[in-house]
């Protein structure tokens, strides 16, 4: 058992699924290899801008019409979590305002990922793909992003999940299971 009282969490290689004592599966996976996952995650920032498809139009309405619009729009709160499509399941993190300094901060990460396990123990989701919050937008240390992942795992057991796929950044699956490994491994040496 871990200082806190759960069992620690293990990372496993490979394309395993199952759970250790109550607690997921951690592994280095990415969208291509782990499709079948029961949910993705997004990084997204507090005006939607990263999920924006470029796309440029000739507006039809007159400029008033559309600055008056765009007037009352308010940004969404570090921290929210938005589903942004059913199938497949596809959920937002808004862990950017571009506005701040800094831009990511870990008590945002935090917050949206309690939002992810709330929300899939409403859906009861099995498992999940989550990007390295923060690396590759933000400026997070891979290090500092999978200690988060880790850590809110690790103190929230609740939520039906049996297998979390991290999605590493190309050229940095390795870096990123040894982080994880090394993690994990901690947690237990702690007992």
């Amino acid at each position: 058992m871990g200082r806190n009282g759960r069992p620690p969490l293990r990372l496993v290689r490979g394309g395993m699924e199952g759970t250790a004592d109550g607690m997921p599966w951690v592994r280095v996976g990415s969208p291509e290899e782990d499709g079948d996952v029961d949910a993705v995650v997004l990084e997204e920032d507090t005006w939607l801008i990263l999920s924006a498809k470029p796309k440029v139009t000739v507006p039809r309405d007159q400029p008033v019409r559309l600055f008056t619009e765009l007037h009352g729009l308010e940004p969404l709160a570090p921290g929210t979590v938005l589903v942004q499509r059913e199938e497949p399941l596809t959920l937002m993190a808004v862990i950017h305002d571009f506005g701040a300094d800094p831009c990511c901060r870990t008590e945002w990460i935090e917050t949206a990922l309690d939002g992810i396990l709330r929300f899939c123990r409403e859906r009861r989701l099995r498992s999940l793909l989550l990007p390295l919050f923060g690396v590759r937008h933000g400026g997070v240390a891979p290090e500092i992003s999978t200690r988060i992942i880790t850590g809110i795992l690790r103190r929230d057991a609740s939520a039906p999940l049996h297998t979390v796929v991290v999605d590493a950044p190309p050229g940095a699956a390795a870096e990123v299971g040894r982080l994880l490994r090394a993690q994990t491994t901690e947690e237990g040496n702690e007992a």
